[in-house]
C-alpha cells in the first residue's frame, strides 16, 4: 500500500448525481385522475403548433410594414460603388446600419390599442399580446383559422412557455448585422443583389442592343409588376418594392420565368432569354461568354424561407422515427432507381455543350481536389487559358480574371487547358466510386433500434455515403430559381 500513497488522494473528485422523480402510489394516482401528465404531453404538441402560428403573424406584420416603407437607396448605391473603389469598409457599414434602423422603425413607431391604452407594437410582439389577440387585432390582415385561434387561446394563461421562443425572433427583428435579421437581409443580402442586377440589365443591353425587345417581349409575356416599365424595374428606386415576399417572388419569377400546369410551355424568364440567344447565336456568345451575363435571383425574406417543405422533420422524437425516416429514404432510392440514373447522366456528360455546363466558383477546389487530387489543378489552368487570350497583360486585366474565376467557370474552359487525366474519365471514376460505396451500405440492412454506438454507427455510415455523393454531384446544380437549367441538369 506505501507504494502507492504518493498517487492517490491528490486530487477531488467531482460527481454529478441524477435522480429520477418517479410517482409512486397514491401520488400517481392522483396525477393520472387529474389528467396532469396528459394535459403536459397535449400542450407540448401544441406549443409547437403555436409557435407556427405566431410565426404566421410574424411574416404578416413583416411583409405589411415593409410594403409601406419608403427609402432613398440611392445612398446606399452610391456607397456601394464606392466601396468597391477604395474598400473604406467602415464607412460602407456606417451607410448600411441608417438604413436597417429606417426599415426597423417601420415596426417600431406603431402603437397599438391594449386594454384601454395603448402599446409599442414592436414591444407587443413579444410579450403575451401577440397571444392573447391584441397584436393580432392590429392587424385585420392577418387570417387565422378557429383551430389556430383555439390553440392560441389554450396559451393566454402560459405566456411564459414562449420566453425562450420571443427571445429568438427578437433576432430576426432587429437592426443589428445578423445574418438572422430581416433587416440585413434586404440590406445586406438582396440590396447587393438587386444593384448588381440593375448594373448588369445595363451592362447587357449596352453589349447587345437588340436583347432590349426580346426582354421588354419576355417581360410583357409573364405580366409581372403591372403598370411598370422593364426599365424601371431596373432601377435602384424600385426596389421599396421588392421588400415583401410577393415583390421578391415577381422579380425572381421576371429573372426565371414561370412554371405553368403540367403540358404548358413554361414562361421564360430575361435569365432563359440570354441562355437561348446565347445558343443560337455566335456572335451575342462571343459577346456575353467573358462577362457577367446572368442574373442573381433575391434570397426570400426571412421567416418566409422557413415554409419550404423537407424531406427531415425539425426534430425527431426517437429512433424509431429516424429509423423510419432513413427506411423511407432508401426505398425510394431504389424505387426510382436513382443511382442508376446518376451514373448514366454523368457517363453522358460529355456529349453536352462544355460551353453551357459551368461550374460555381464555390465548387472549382473541391471539383478540382476531388477528381485531380489537387486544390488549384483546375483554377491554375483556367487562368492560364484565360491569361493566354490577353493582348496585353495588365495588373487590371489579371485581376479581372481572377474575379471571373470567383465567379465560377465553363466545362469548356477547362477543357481548354486540361490537367494530365481525361476530365470526363476522371469524373466518372470518382463518382461511380461515390455509387459503388452507396450501393455496398445500401445493402445492407438497418438496425432495428438505436440503442447501441454500434447501432447508431451503422446508420451513419449509410447516410454518409449517400450524402457524399449527394454534395459532389451539388457541383454540377444551379439554382432553379434562375431559371438557367440546361438539359443535362434538367
Amino acid at each position: 500500500m506505501v507504494v502507492f500513497e504518493d498517487f492517490t488522494k491528490q486530487y477531488q473528485v467531482s460527481k454529478t448525481l441524477r435522480f429520477e422523480l418517479i410517482p409512486q402510489g397514491k401520488t400517481l394516482e392522483n396525477m393520472e385522475r387529474a389528467g396532469i401528465v396528459k394535459g403536459d404531453c397535449q400542450r407540448s404538441e401544441d406549443y409547437q403548433k403555436a409557435k407556427k402560428i405566431i410565426d404566421k403573424i410574424y411574416k404578416h406584420i413583416l411583409n405589411s410594414s415593409m410594403s409601406k416603407v419608403e427609402i432613398d437607396w440611392s445612398t446606399l448605391a452610391e456607397a456601394t460603388k464606392e466601396f468597391r473603389k477604395n474598400k473604406d469598409k467602415k464607412k460602407y457599414e456606417n451607410v448600411q446600419v441608417s438604413v436597417r434602423k429606417k426599415l426597423l422603425e417601420a415596426i417600431k413607431n406603431k402603437p397599438i390599442p391594449v386594454g384601454k391604452g395603448t402599446k409599442d407594437l414592436y414591444k407587443a410582439m413579444f410579450e403575451k399580446e401577440i397571444v392573447t389577440g391584441e397584436v393580432c387585432a392590429a392587424f385585420p390582415g392577418i387570417d387565422l383559422t378557429d383551430e389556430e385561434k383555439a390553440i392560441l387561446d389554450k396559451f393566454k394563461k402560459f405566456t411564459t412557455y414562449f420566453t425562450g421562443f420571443f427571445e429568438n425572433r427578437k433576432n430576426i427583428f432587429t437592426d443589428e448585422g445578423i445574418s438572422t435579421s430581416f433587416t440585413y437581409r434586404l440590406v445586406n443580402d438582396n440590396f447587393i443583389k438587386f444593384y448588381d442586377n440593375c448594373n448588369l440589365y445595363k451592362d447587357i443591353i449596352a453589349s447587345v442592343p437588340g436583347l432590349k425587345d426580346e426582354f421588354k417581349k419576355c417581360f410583357e409575356d409573364l405580366q409581372l409588376f403591372s403598370e411598370r416599365r422593364l426599365e424601371e424595374i431596373f432601377e435602384t428606386s424600385f426596389y421599396n418594392h421588392i421588400l415583401t415576399q410577393d415583390g421578391i417572388d415577381e422579380f425572381n419569377q421576371l429573372l426565371g420565368g414561370i412554371s405553368t400546369k403540367e403540358g404548358e410551355k413554361k414562361k421564360q424568364g430575361l435569365n432563359e432569354v440570354i441562355n437561348l440567344a446565347m445558343q443560337k447565336d455566335e456572335g451575342i456568345r462571343n459577346k456575353l461568354r467573358y462577362r457577367a451575363h446572368k442574373f442573381t435571383p433575391l434570397f426570400k425574406q426571412i421567416l418566409n424561407d422557413r415554409s419550404t417543405l423537407s424531406f427531415i422533420p425539425e426534430s425527431f422524437k426517437d429512433g424509431a422515427e429516424v429509423l423510419n425516416a432513413v427506411s423511407t429514404y432508401t426505398a425510394y432510392l431504389s424505387g426510382q432507381d436513382i443511382l442508376k440514373r446518376i451514373r448514366e447522366l454523368m457517363q453522358s456528360m460529355d456529349q453536352y455543350d462544355p460551353d453551357s455546363l459551368s461550374i460555381d466558383g464555390k465548387y472549382i477546389s473541391k471539383l478540382s481536389q476531388a477528381v485531380f487530387a489537387s486544390w488549384n489543378e483546375i483554377r491554375d489552368r483556367v487562368k492560364e487559358y484565360k491569361r493566354s487570350l490577353l493582348k496585353k497583360e495588365t495588373k487590371a486585366a489579371l485581376n479581372k480574371i481572377d474575379s471571373e474565376i470567383k465567379s465560377g467557370v465553363t466545362v469548356q474552359e477547362i477543357l481548354a487547358n486540361p490537367p494530365d487525366k481525361n476530365f470526363y474519365m476522371a469524373i466518372n471514376s470518382y463518382v461511380e466510386n461515390l455509387i459503388q460505396n452507396c450501393y455496398n451500405t445500401l445493402s445492407q440492412s438497418l438496425p432495428c433500434e438505436l440503442e447501441t454506438a454500434e447501432d447508431k454507427s451503422k446508420n451513419k455510415i449509410l447516410m454518409d455515403s449517400t450524402l457524399d455523393l449527394y454534395r459532389f454531384l451539388e457541383i454540377f446544380s444551379h439554382d432553379n430559381s434562375q431559371g438557367v437549367k440546361t438539359a443535362f441538369e434538367e
